[in-house]
């Protein structure tokens, strides 16, 4: 992999954090639209309570997950060849 590990460890942070950001806002604007509404909330089989935000949440983290992997494996591509552009013998 071209692009460096503590390249890639900075991005894959910079998105998390952004990621987190994003949740929590989205989890803030949940709560204060619907509350605790029972329409907000469904039950699982342990009972434990998943809410529209919880769902919401779990989206922004995987769509996170694969926007970061799939920058990191372009950036590495590209910056492969452009390396071996600026290394070819003219």
């Amino acid at each position: 992999m071209v692009l460096g590990v503590a390249a890639a460890g900075s991005l894959h942070l910079a998105l998390a954090l952004r990621a987190v950001a994003h949740a929590s806002t989205l989890s803030q604007a949940v709560r204060a639209q619907w509350g605790l509404a029972a329409e907000a909330v469904v039950s699982k089989d342990d009972l434990s309570p998943v809410t529209v935000a919880d769902f919401g949440v779990q989206a922004i983290a995987v769509i996170t997950t694969l926007v970061s992997t799939l920058t990191i494996a372009l950036t590495s591509r590209l910056l492969t060849k452009r390396k071996h552009r600026t290394t070819r013998a003219p």
